[in-house]
């Protein structure tokens, strides 16, 4: 599927039309003042997701100057060899920072390769931000201990050569979590695990008794305060940057609870999305790349059984945070609690910023989103299974039949865990694979309803394209998204010819949202416009197509349109000023697009309309110069053109 996949949805917006890309020269300016999608983040008129990521978009950028461009074979090599160095990280963190034996490492390592809602991070390109972070995280908090973090009982080293290596490794440290931040904002977070793995080791000190001393204590609280600088300073950095973490005009389709009023059924809401995320990280069972409004539906009440969803999930945290503060008391499994406490911390450090409580995120659930919290994950599983094979457990009378239980169901998970995710590997063979089957998996998402009707519109298949961008439209009963109501209203007026029902559609389209990365704002009312004059409403029709060449007055198949409704429009109306004004208009699309023989037609029908028979005679050769052969007579019809997308 590497070589098959292809550009799938936010790919060919991220990288296909990014010019910090597909630019022959890299802009460093433009670089640094766009977002992840190339889009102006600066500019108050325009519409910026503001996830800046510069590193990962150079990434891109190597893989599109040096690869073929657009050819995703390379994209998807370059995300499975990061995967590879990731999952080889993940077993030197468990080795060398939370102190786990080797052999439960190793399985922390074929799990976290294996966890099946990696395969969004790999296949779906855009998701390399998530590996990428989480290399240079890792590389970071290895570097942080080994250099800088010294536990309670070892001995002091005063010399030159002990300063300079902690100077380094923090240096090195700070400068991997800045670029980490760079690749995804995440990354910025993580400032706060190296505060915990200071303060850790004291509070595990069980080889001696006595309170750790001040020649301990001392240089820790000092470098606990230049965390806390460089980690604020780069937080702060980032939100200042962007002018903060808000995104303007939130869609109700991305995420529909951050664009709900109403504070208390978000709340109930995100409980069942942090729901949904605890069972994605432990049964990956059901997969989508999409879950948009309404597929997480808005829940208003707390007698909504899907609540225990989310009940369950925060009771089982909380039993691991119980059972994390209980190995740290206790001296048998301090060193495991250790590991715990340090997995705990970069759990919530990487799931608080995409939980939605302290700010929106541009998204409800996404799967890739779970990248850098199933580290947490498999790092806790490989300390429970130390904890079962060499804890206080091993002297009991069944522990035998125990740790066999517990081998079993580990093998048994991993197994799971690969089989779901080579199945959801041929699931993304190619885009058109994709949409079929999560279209059909999740009939209540308004995106995989879209998309659907999308690949049965590429094959012709009409009736079951508009059936699923019906789907879309009725997954919001307020009807907000243009995209499907447009695409909808495009097959009533190509191919069943219904202009009423494709009016009403495009009616309501024109008053939805708009997003500049799937449709252009233009066409929806360009289409509106031509439909009204189907229907007979010649002056709504000219109002709605002059909105379309005002919101792009590039626009030559706007202008051509708007030409001819409003020459023949006024000719009816026996008004030669605003006829002569529509031949202006025409004049306007000839002068961006002077080879095209469609204009030339026009000019020589409407001027010939308005009587101007040598002006209309002279277009006409044009046609002939363009066309080579002779165009026949002139006509009384102006051509109308629509494309059928």
């Amino acid at each position: 599927n590497m070589h098959q996949n292809g550009a799938f949805m936010d790919d060919g917006t991220a990288i296909g039309k990014n010019p910090n890309i597909v630019d022959p020269n890299l802009d460093w300016d433009r670089l640094m003042r766009t977002d992840y999608w190339g889009l102006e983040m600066f500019d108050p008129d325009k519409w910026t997701h503001k996830s800046f990521r510069p590193l990962t978009t150079l990434t891109f950028r190597w893989n599109y100057q040096s690869f073929g461009g657009m050819d995703t074979s390379s994209y998807f090599v370059t995300n499975v060899v990061l995967h590879v160095v990731c999952s080889f990280l993940v077993g030197v963190y468990c080795k060398v920072v939370c102190r786990i034996p080797a052999l439960y490492t190793a399985a922390a390592t074929a799990l976290f390769a294996s966890h099946p809602v990696h395969t969004e991070s790999l296949m779906y390109v855009v998701g390399r931000a998530d590996p990428l972070c989480a290399i240079l995280v890792l590389i970071g908090v290895v570097v942080y201990d080994k250099c800088c973090n010294r536990r309670p009982d070892e001995k002091v080293h005063k010399g030159t050569w002990t300063t300079v290596k902690l100077l380094l490794g923090f240096l090195l440290t700070t400068l991997l979590f800045l670029a980490a931040g760079l690749c995804k904002e995440t990354g910025f977070t993580f400032f706060g695990l190296l505060v915990g793995q200071e303060i850790l080791p004291i509070l595990t000190h069980s080889w001696r008794p006595t309170p750790p001393s001040k020649e301990d204590l001392i240089p820790r609280a000092g470098r606990i305060l230049a965390i806390l600088i460089c980690g604020g300073a780069a937080c702060g950095w980032r939100v200042w940057y962007t002018s903060g973490t808000g995104i303007e005009r939130m869609d109700p389709y991305s995420n529909p609870f951050a664009a709900n009023d109403n504070g208390y059924t978000r709340k109930l809401s995100y409980t069942f999305v942090h729901g949904m995320y605890g069972k994605l990280l432990v049964w990956p069972y059901f997969l989508c790349y999409d879950y948009s409004h309404d597929a997480i539906p808005l829940l208003t009440s707390l007698t909504d059984l899907r609540l225990g969803l989310g009940s369950a999930t925060y009771t089982a945290f909380a039993a691991i945070v119980h059972l994390v503060l209980r190995a740290l008391a206790s001296n048998g499994t301090r060193s495991a609690g250790y590991g715990a406490a340090v997995n705990l911390g970069f759990f919530l450090l990487s799931f608080f910023p995409m939980s939605n409580i302290a700010f929106p995120v541009g998204t409800v659930v996404a799967e890739r989103l779970l990248y850098k919290p199933s580290i947490a994950l498999v790092g806790a599983a490989a300390v429970l299974g130390q904890v079962i094979m060499e804890g206080p457990i091993t002297k009991s009378r069944h522990s035998r039949r125990f740790q066999a239980a517990a081998g079993v169901g580990f093998l048994g998970l991993w197994a799971f865990w690969w089989a779901r995710a080579y199945k959801r590997c041929w699931e993304w063979e190619t885009v058109e694979r994709m949409f079929f089957t999560d279209g059909y998996k999740q009939l209540h998402s308004e995106r995989t309803q879209l998309n659907l009707g999308n690949y049965h519109l590429m094959h012709g298949e009409y009736r079951d394209a508009l059936a699923a961008y019906e789907r879309a439209v009725a997954s919001d009963p307020a009807q907000r998204d243009a995209v499907p109501l447009y695409h909808a209203a495009q097959i009533h007026m190509a191919v069943s010819h219904d202009m009423e029902t494709a009016e009403k559609y495009l009616k309501k389209a024109v008053t939805g949202y708009f997003s500049p990365l799937v449709i252009a704002e233009e066409e929806v009312w360009h289409d509106y416009g031509l439909v009204l004059w189907q229907t007979k409403k010649p002056e709504e029709s000219i109002r709605n197509l002059q909105v379309a060449v005002m919101t792009n007055p590039l626009y030559t198949k706007g202008l051509n349109n708007l030409a001819c409704a409003t020459t023949m429009h006024a000719l009816t109306q026996n008004d030669h000023h605003t006829a002569m004004q529509g031949l202006q208009t025409l004049q306007r699309a000839i002068e961006l697009s002077p080879n095209t023989p469609m204009y030339w037609r026009n000019a020589a029908s409407l001027f010939k309309m308005v009587g101007d028979l040598e002006r209309a005679q002279h277009a006409w050769q044009q046609v002939y110069y363009l066309e080579g052969e002779d165009p026949g007579e002139i006509t009384n019809n102006c051509i109308w053109e629509f494309y059928f997308r």
